[in-house]
């Protein structure tokens, strides 16, 4: 089997990614984190759908949960080329497979179906695969790395006798469970005395039972018996309550109507007694209806003079207004002409307010101007004031050197130019200081002085843009205050012509106080009499109604009446008697009882029957467990035997294989590696505990004897011995490439060149070796490399030989 391509889709570093495998040896180079590894993890996810180093994370950085992951490789087996392809969709990668063989023929759908069509045609499952091809990172020495027992068990795991272990503990936990099982279904059984007192017990309960049954069903026809019996009595007794129950409604009713009439006769009473009442009542009505009419007159009378009354007093209301408000506008046509004073008085604001504001601008723009020539002086005084001190530190430094020094300008000695030198720096310092700062500080005073006057120029402007800004407010104020007062006086003079039109519309007014006051006590005297005539009439008017209610009470009583009669003959027509009814009760009661007591007995058998039958069922239930656990202990027994016998087998079936695979291993070993050393090693021997040992000069010794690079060749030659016994063990095809992931770890650079060397003379023993490593040291030493870097877009593969 040997690998041709590799098509990649958002798998881990790889966005996208069309790779052609070529043969030979290949240096698959990259830093790590590039992706390197990731390579033969496709290679293992799209042969068998699973990854041994990575388990999550398949999808690449960046793409979206609808992007799926797919990986597609093409293989060689026998000289045939198949395709198998796997895609995994959604945010819960939901897998999906197909294989296809020569001419694209479909093999196989499905996740499960292709991973079970690739082990038939590569010949070995995943586990064997990865063991026998792929040797992963720090597994090149990690057979010689450890010792005795733990040796042991590295190689049973990488032939596959794990797996072996893994079902012979499941054998012997099952052996073990079953064990444990018999023994405590042996503890449940019954003993045999115990069994044949249980069976005996049996036959007696099965008598008892019968005889039972026999009482029990003559009991039965004794209460079928007294059932009827009782039956018969209740029916009598049923008869006799329902002619109870009618006398009893019949006897109700008549008390009833009886209550009706007495009830009638009293109402009637009561009405006529008030008829009597209220005919008096009419009778009073009649001499009082004299005082009424003058009652009448006289409230007319009051009803004239009231309302003469009410217009008088509104007409002296109305005229009182009228000198109110005429007071109210002398009094707000006085305050308008003295705000109306004031606004005339200040119409010129606004010019005068503009003036001040230029003004102001004014001397803002000359404090701005004094502002920046000050700044240029004082810059210019600093700057005068640093030629100073440069000229005075240069006479410092000259003089504390002294005439033999240099110059600190032109760097030549000074010798006779020293108290020149000396002279022409307080010149220049005296210039600067008489001339040129003086005129400075001048010019710096007059621009202070000239500051002052401008800043009290600005503050008067000021001040006047204020107090004109304050007199402009208070003449809009009075402004709004003259047209309030206009309104108001508009208001006033409208509402003056009002009172004098509703003056004129009342006209003369002719009113009598004396007389009002005389007809209010004459209204006043008729009130009581007018309050009686009122109430008696109400009374009176009752009379109509109360006839009519007396007509129809008569008519209901007769009625009534009829009614008594009609239910006192049917009461007499019921044919019920007492002590009939309670014959009657008596004998249901006697029939009850002893239908009960019937029942009872019976009921006491069925209990017995129903005890007896408990415990045929439990001693039966009893003793068929019993034969049943006996049938399952016998099983067991018989199932523990087979356990024992296929633990026995699988020990042989391993020392077997183990026994096979050492020499199996140590022959490999012993010729590859005597063709990678050019014969200086003879032979490789593996012991039982697969301890591995080289021959040197006719002996063997322990493979920790020799060098780090021998160490590493003949791991080298054990890794791929054991890979081709585990080959051989699973049945597969002859494997025509091996993969190294990272074997060389922290090697220096001539075990390194010793392991290349061997990759070397195995070329021609395989078609293709891929060796992944993050060295980049060791490009040089292969023929063909795959080159792999790390790019913002994911990882990129590139060819930097030929093969």
């Amino acid at each position: 089997m040997i690998l041709r391509a590799l098509a990649l889709r958002n798998f881990k570093q790889y966005r996208e990614l069309d790779l052609e495998f070529r043969e030979g040896l290949i240096g698959i180079i990259g830093r790590n984190g590039a992706g390197k590894s990731s390579i033969f993890e496709a290679v293992l996810l799209a042969l068998y759908g699973e990854i041994p180093f990575v388990k999550g994370h398949l999808r690449t950085s960046g793409a979206g949960d609808r992007e799926p992951v797919s990986v597609a490789l093409e293989f060689e087996v026998s000289g045939k080329r198949h395709a198998v392809r796997r895609e995994f969709r959604g945010k819960a990668l939901a897998p999906g497979a197909e294989l296809r063989g020569p001419g694209d023929a479909l093999v196989a759908t499905g996740q499960k179906e292709v991973t079970a069509a690739v082990e038939r045609l590569v010949g070995m499952g995943f586990e064997a695969f990865t063991r026998s091809i792929f040797s992963g990172q720090k597994e090149l020495g990690a057979i010689s790395s450890v010792t005795g027992a733990e040796r042991r068990m590295l190689v049973r795991r990488m032939v596959g006798m794990d797996r072996v272990d893994a079902v012979q503990k499941l054998v012997r936990d099952e052996r073990n469970d079953l064990k444990k099982r018999i023994e405590g279904q042996e503890a449940l059984l019954i003993g045999k005395e115990e069994r044949a007192r249980k069976e005996e017990e049996l036959k007696g309960l099965g008598e008892e039972s019968r005889a039972v049954k026999a009482s029990h069903a003559k009991l039965v026809k004794a209460l079928a018996a007294a059932q009827e019996a009782y039956e018969s009595a209740k029916a009598r007794f049923t008869e006799q309550q329902d002619l109870e129950r009618a006398y009893n409604e019949a006897r109700t009713g008549l008390v009833e109507k009886e209550a009706g009439l007495q009830g009638t006769n009293k109402s009637l009473a009561e009405a006529a007694e008030r008829q009597a009442e209220l005919e008096q009542c009419a009778r009073e009505l009649e001499g009082l209806s004299e005082p009424e009419a003058a009652w009448v007159r006289a409230k007319g009378e009051k009803e004239r003079l009231d309302a003469q009354s009410a217009r008088h007093a509104e007409l002296l209301g109305l005229r009182a207004q009228i000198d109110e408000n005429g007071k109210d506008a002398a009094g707000l046509s006085a305050e308008l002409v003295i705000e109306s004073q004031f606004v005339e008085a200040h119409r010129g604001l606004d010019a005068q307010r503009a003036e001040a504001e230029r003004a102001l601008k004014s001397a803002d723009k000359a404090i701005d101007s004094c502002g920046e020539e000050e700044k240029a002086l004082k810059a210019e005084t600093g700057r005068i004031g640093g030629l100073i001190r440069e000229r005075t530190e240069r006479m410092d430094q000259i003089r504390t050197l002294g005439r033999d020094s240099e110059c600190p300008t032109c760097l030549r000695p000074l010798k006779d130019a020293y108290e020149s030198t000396l002279a022409k720096f307080e010149a220049e310092i005296a210039h600067y200081q008489n001339e040129e700062l003086n005129v400075c500080t001048e010019n710096l005073a007059k621009i202070k002085a000239k500051s002052l006057l401008l800043a009290e120029e600005r503050k008067k402007a000021g001040d006047a843009v204020r107090k004109l800004d304050a007199l402009a407010e208070q003449k809009g104020a009075r402004e709004k205050n003259a047209a309030r007062i206009r309104k108001s006086l508009a208001d006033k003079n409208r509402g003056m012509e009002d009172l004098r039109g509703r003056i004129e519309a009342l006209g003369e007014i002719a009113y009598d106080a004396k007389a009002h006051e005389a007809a209010k006590r004459e209204f006043a005297s008729l009130e009581k009499s007018h309050e009686r005539y009122i109430r008696l009439a109400e009374k009176v008017k009752e009379i109509p109604t109360l006839v009519k209610k007396i007509a129809v009470m008569e008519k209901e009583r007769a009625g009534i009446q009829n009614e008594v009669s009609a239910r006192r003959k049917k009461m007499e027509e019921i044919p019920y008697a007492e002590k009939d009814f309670r014959d009657a009760e008596q004998a249901q009661r006697e029939a009850e009882k002893a239908r009960d007591e019937a029942r009872s007995d019976a009921d006491v058998l069925k209990e017995t029957l129903h005890a007896l039958d408990k415990k045929l069922s439990v001693l039966k239930g009893e003793l068929d467990e019993n034969a049943a656990r006996m049938q399952t202990v016998e099983k067991s027994r018989v199932e523990r035997e087979m356990l024992d016998r296929l633990d026995a087998l699988m020990d042989g079936f391993k020392a077997a294989v183990l026994d096979r695979v050492r020499p199996f291993i140590a022959g490999r070993a012993s010729r590859l590696f005597a063709e990678l050393t050019a014969g200086r090693y003879e032979s490789i021997t593996v012991d039982d505990d697969f301890g591995f040992h080289i021959m040197d000069d006719g002996a063997y010794f322990p493979i920790e004897r020799f060098s780090g690079g021998e160490v590493d060749l003949a791991n080298l030659c054990l890794r791929i011995a054991i890979s081709r016994a585990v080959s051989e063990l699973a049945g597969g095809a002859s494997m025509g490439f091996l993969g190294f992931d990272e074997i060389f770890g922290s090697q220096d650079g001539e075990r390194r060149r010793e392991i290349l060397s061997a990759f070397h003379r195995l070329k021609e023993k395989y078609r293709q070796i891929f060796v992944i490593s993050h060295i980049e040291e060791i490009k040089e030493e292969f023929p063909c490399i795959m080159e792999i870097t790390r790019a913002p877009g994911g990882a990129n593969v590139r060819w930097l030989g030929d093969g």
